[in-house]
């Protein structure tokens, strides 16, 4: 599954470069980034909402949530730039 992921991105970052490149008529160069930041709210002592008992608390963390953004720039011109999240 993460595999899959992550080769959906990389076919859509190629293809927004490939659109990107179709649309000038000088092949410019281009800078591609990639980033991931941790979004995992708080971890400890928490309630849950309406969906256990309400004195219930939570201990812990099972899995961190984290989100990847891709760039893409043209380096003539700043106006052009994708961002993907």
């Amino acid at each position: 599954m993460i595999i899959r992921l992550h080769l959906s991105a990389i076919v859509l970052i190629l293809s927004l470069i490939s659109l990107i490149k179709a649309k000038q008529n000088d092949p410019g160069q281009f800078l591609v980034g990639a980033g991931i930041y941790d979004i995992t709210g708080q971890v400890a002592e928490i309630g849950f909402m309406g969906y256990a008992v309400p004195k219930q608390r939570g201990r812990g963390l099972l899995q961190r949530m984290r989100s990847r953004a891709f760039i893409i720039g043209d380096v003539n011109k700043e106006e052009n730039r994708v961002v993907y999240v």
